[in-house]
Order: C-alpha cells, then sequence, then structure tokens
C-alpha cells in the first residue's frame, strides 16, 4: 500500500500518465487490508 501511494505522488509531481493506475492499485491495496482486518477480527471472537 505504501509503495502504491508512493507510485501516485511521484506520478502526480511529474504528471505522468499512470496516476490512474497508481490510484487504482492503492485502493485496491487498501481494500484487501481491510478485507484481511475483518476476517481476522471476526474470527478472533
Amino acid at each position: 500500500m505504501l509503495a502504491c501511494f508512493v507510485a501516485m505522488a511521484s506520478e502526480r509531481r511529474s504528471h505522468g500518465g499512470c496516476f490512474g493506475l497508481a490510484e487504482r492499485a492503492f485502493y485496491g491495496c487498501m481494500i484487501a487490508w481491510l478485507t484481511v482486518v475483518t476476517i481476522l477480527l471476526t474470527i478472533g471472537r
């Protein structure tokens, strides 16, 4: 997730064409992380 965030920041500054791709990868990682945390918290009960 951190790598995607850094890629978004660097693409935003350099006005590159891959900002949307980095943003989608960040959102995908965030959703995956939230899903894993939810599953682990549910199993832990």
